[in-house]
């Protein structure tokens, strides 16, 4: 009888056990937040593609060019060429779509606009090939070094141009290096 009552009043010991864990869980210490791991953010590199450096050749000894390909393949999406020093870069990509005036670039939260230079017929897309002159200290281009990676926009098309770690991303310090302008010497003092 008593444990109808127990029962009837709403009471017995799987309420009290109950009761008692979601108490002990209400004092248990919650567990520390865990941190994500901070680190370059970004897309992710595509299989097969990666950015190289060619470094000067007897024929053009102070011109370098960086491309992000496919190894032994016409497959460019994009080739940055520079002269020794100069503060300037080239940028140069294949269109399908004729008569495109600008293509897009960014890396990160920095995006520019750049006007076509040059335009020539490409044999391999059936449109142009597209020639673009950016100053080496341009913001995107910047941000392209720090983070490694750059989206190309061209006729409303993007797409990621991510570097692999290792490698690649010491291709692209050198291009930089390669293409930055001597330091000014310092004036000597009488």
């Amino acid at each position: 009888m008593t444990a109808g009552l127990l029962v009837a009043c709403g009471g017995g010991e799987d309420e009290h056990a109950a009761e008692a864990a979601e108490a002990a869980e209400a004092a248990a210490p919650a567990a520390p937040a865990v941190e994500e791991p901070t680190g370059p953010t970004g897309p992710a590199p595509a299989e097969g593609y990666d950015w190289a450096l060619h470094d000067p050749v007897s024929a053009s000894p102070d011109q370098a060019s960086l491309m992000y390909s496919v190894p032994e393949t016409d497959d460019v999406p994009l080739f940055l060429t520079c002269q020794r020093g100069s503060g300037r870069v080239e940028a140069q990509t294949d269109s399908m779509v004729m008569g495109v005036g600008a293509i897009i670039l960014r890396s990160g939260e920095v995006a520019g606009m750049y006007r076509v230079a040059t335009r020539t017929p490409s044999d391999l897309s059936g449109g142009e090939f597209l020639t673009v002159p950016i100053a080496l200290n341009d913001p995107t281009l910047q941000a392209f070094k720090e983070n490694g990676w750059i989206n190309l926009g061209v006729a409303g098309q993007a797409r990621d141009l991510a570097a692999h770690p290792g490698a690649a991303r010491e291709a692209i310090t050198r291009f930089f290096s390669f293409c930055a302008p001597a330091p000014a010497e310092a004036a000597s003092s009488d």
